[in-house]
């Protein structure tokens, strides 16, 4: 499955069972997850956008009202993609400050 992280525009693939956490990982992108990747800290959130995911686990209900969850709002560490996916993930889920170029001008 091929997992894509929206605004870095980062592209991985992924095998079946593992988490939108393992695909972070897996493309070098560090999101917090202080809990170890259990779902109890709440930390690594992300909104997907495109594609299906796993069953929302009870931590989630906690983590986010019913609108979000709606919206897409999820916990990386407990979402396991059910094939290809975009997911956009928010400032504050990130551990460090990711780089981003959109444009510019070569000198």
């Amino acid at each position: 499955m091929r997992i894509c992280f929206e605004p870095l525009n980062v592209c991985v693939n992924i095998c079946p069972g593992e988490s939108l956490l393992d695909a972070a990982r897996k493309a070098d992108i560090a999101l917090q997850a202080v809990c170890g990747g259990h779902g109890n800290c709440g930390r690594c959130r992300v909104q997907i956008l495109q594609g299906e995911a796993s069953p929302i686990e009870l931590n989630e209900r906690s983590c986010f009202t019913f609108q979000q969850l709606k919206g897409g709002w999820r916990l990386a560490c407990l979402a396991i993609p059910e094939g290809d996916m975009t997911v956009s993930i928010p400032a504050e889920s990130l551990t460090a400050n990711q780089h981003l170029q959109l444009e510019g001008d070569a000198e």
